[in-house]
């Protein structure tokens, strides 16, 4: 395990190295940001499968997951805020963290550049489930809030976003009701920590829906207006029961598989949990403003030309400038479990569905835009890169490529 100081206050993240393939002198990494629950060691089969796909994995523990540096109080007292404000300076603080982290692979990793003739090196920036609460953020940055000189240093990178299996949050996506779609979250009756542990357990269970939704993550070639007419709306969606979200019976919830004493290790613990009340929740960035993530989500995937009403920046002057987003031609890859929880299934598919109507309306511009491929990995929950790592660590490696 490595640290790298990412802030002037000497905060540092950890995160695991796969190492550089010993028979390959080019080669792709993948830079992997997890979700809510677990560390970055539930990518660790991965890993595993790296050196053999021509891959370099570094996956990389937030702050505030041991043994990453624990948010301070002032960092802390975001979550006790309302303020949309708030939230994005606090969210700004992290992205830059995170383009620290990603200088310091590029100038001190000995890392491959991206040669896009040959279609070799780089970097490929993963999230998965909440992590995308980062990823997404950062591809709806302007050059403004973020120090030029690294984003220069970067686009010479980074190949690829890949947004793993994202929930509702990470798009600013409202969640439904407890009473139209289940989830521990929203559930009235359960308190932290008992909310958490049922989380775990739901999150990593099977799920059947319907084609109706499932099929509409097919190639993308055909025109907009076919695409939408085949998509199901949000009410027919509730009220056709078109979302599975009783578990299947098989195959069985995957952490039920997992031994016990590698469970303690990959599930998130929080750093000076002395100084915290065991009662609360761990802080978690899907409990910042919706509004501010809908504004990036809206940013990320729209023409850099297009005006965005409703920004938050106060440097786009409330969405009265044109964009001028960093990484403007990054590809972005779309990854959808077909069997994964019901809140990023329909996520992954709202998300589509706004990509297709801006395209409509003429706000996005394919031609123009980052170029947005979604992918069904059919059969698999939530958890492929554990179920099955063989194949998921080729798939990535074939979709960096």
């Amino acid at each position: 395990m490595h640290s790298v100081p990412v802030n002037h206050q000497g905060a540092e993240l950890y995160y695991d190295d796969s190492g550089a393939p010993s028979n390959a002198s080019v080669y792709t990494t993948l830079v992997i940001i997890h979700g809510a629950i677990f560390n970055g060691g539930i990518f660790q089969r991965v890993a595993q499968n790296a050196a053999s796909n021509n891959l370099r994995v570094l996956s990389v523990y937030h702050r505030d997951v041991l043994p990453s540096t624990a948010f301070t109080p002032a960092e802390l007292r975001v979550f006790k805020s309302d303020d949309p404000r708030v939230h994005e300076a606090w969210l700004g603080e992290r992205l830059l963290e995170y383009v620290n982290l990603l200088t310091y692979f590029v100038e001190k990793g000995n890392i491959p550049a991206y040669d896009e003739g040959e279609g070799t090196g780089g970097l490929s920036i993963m999230g998965w489930s909440a992590g995308n609460c980062y990823t997404i953020p950062l591809l709806g940055s302007v050059n403004t809030a973020l120090p030029e000189n690294k984003t220069k240093i970067l686009e010479k990178y980074i190949r690829s976003f890949i947004l793993f299996d994202l929930p509702y949050h990470c798009i600013g996506e409202p969640m439904p009701t407890f009473d139209v779609l289940y989830s521990p979250l929203t559930d009235p009756s359960l308190k932290y920590p008992e909310s958490f542990t049922k989380l775990v357990h739901w999150n990593a269970s099977y799920y059947t829906h319907s084609p109706k939704i499932t099929s509409c993550f097919s190639s993308t070639s055909v025109s907009t207006q076919a695409n939408l007419d085949s998509f199901p709306t949000r009410k027919t969606i509730f009220k056709e029961g078109l979302l599975g979200q009783v578990s299947d019976l098989k195959p069985t919830c995957t952490i039920d598989r997992i031994p016990q004493e590698m469970m303690s290790s990959l599930v998130q613990s929080s750093g000076k949990k002395s100084e915290r009340h065991p009662p609360d929740p761990p802080p978690m960035t899907p409990l910042l403003s919706p509004n501010m993530y809908r504004s990036f989500s809206d940013r990320a995937f729209s023409t850099p030309t297009t005006r965005v009403s409703g920004s938050t920046d106060a440097n786009e002057d409330n969405g009265n400038r044109p964009l001028n987003l960093v990484w403007p031609k990054i590809k972005v890859e779309v990854l959808v479990c077909e069997r994964t929880m019901p809140h990023c299934i329909h996520a992954n598919l709202e998300l589509k569905r706004r990509i297709l109507e801006a395209e409509r309306d003429r706000l996005r511009n394919p031609c123009q835009s980052r170029d947005v491929r979604f992918w069904l990995l059919e059969g698999y929950n939530h958890y492929p890169h554990w179920e099955d790592p063989e194949f998921f660590t080729k798939f990535i490696a074939g979709i960096s490529i």
